[in-house]
């Protein structure tokens, strides 16, 4: 623990940011992969949390930051769950893609749709390509099944 920097003053900041019992193991995991108390607080101030441990430092590995959080606050979503930032975070849902099937229609799009059109190669131009001339576009399970099928390029 010493090594990495877990101190009684770090374990403090952890503790008043609602991480009251982390394990030794934890304590270490959380100082190679930056879980500070600043992360919480501002993971707290951004209406999210607790979370578990394990939570927190996938959260870290894949850069589910307070900015990527904010980011998708201001495209309407709120409260994604932790396992749902960092599987979005993997596969590359961005708040730009996301802004991009807003712009086409496809709003409130759950976090594993998202997630599930990323893994499957469904991009703004795909959907804008199939759903030109139609009055009512794919929904999005029609859209990944299309691409899995190799439907439409």
């Amino acid at each position: 623990m010493r090594i990495h920097g877990a101190t009684p003053e770090y374990i403090r900041g952890l503790k008043a940011e609602g991480q009251a019992s982390v394990s030794a193991s934890d304590l270490v995991a959380f100082r190679i992969h930056g879980v500070s108390p600043e992360f919480l607080r501002s993971l707290r101030e951004a209406g999210y949390g607790p979370f578990g441990a394990d939570e927190l430092v996938a959260m870290r590995i894949h850069g589910a930051t307070p900015e990527f959080i904010g980011r998708l606050k201001s495209l309407g979503y709120d409260h994604v769950g932790g396992d749902d930032l960092v599987a979005m975070r993997i596969h590359g849902v961005s708040a730009e893609f996301i802004a991009q099937l807003q712009k086409l229609g496809y709003r409130h799009v759950a976090p594993e749709d998202l997630v599930a059109m990323r893994i499957h190669g469904v991009t703004a131009d795909y959907v804008r390509r199939l759903n030109a001339g139609r009055s009512e576009p794919f929904s999005v399970d029609d859209l990944v099944s299309m691409k899995i099928h190799g439907i439409g390029g």
